[in-house]
């Protein structure tokens, strides 16, 4: 029973991290592509129409994150607005 019921506590959080306004924001066009752009640490989100998300929903600001998605002409990638370079 334990295993069942994490199994629908990830799946419940997945689909209300769906409804987060980053993740409506980030999949404007069906298809979320990601290309690794290293650890950064969540500055503030959202800024300048960017938002810090992973799966579960939008992302706390000292949060980490590792990739950011690919622009809406499916090519390029924007510089990281929503973060800062890790350090160490």
């Amino acid at each position: 029973m334990t295993i069942y019921s994490g199994l629908l506590v990830t799946l419940l959080l997945l689909l209300l991290g769906a409804c987060s306004p980053g993740q409506i924001a980030g999949n404007k066009n069906g298809v979320g592509e990601y290309v690794f752009v290293g650890c950064h640490t969540v500055t503030a989100t959202p800024h300048k129409g960017s938002y810090a998300i992973e799966p579960r929903g939008d992302l706390a600001v000292g949060a980490k994150f590792y990739f950011k998605q690919v622009s809406l002409d499916g090519t390029t990638v924007a510089p990281v607005v929503t973060g800062k370079p890790c350090r160490g």
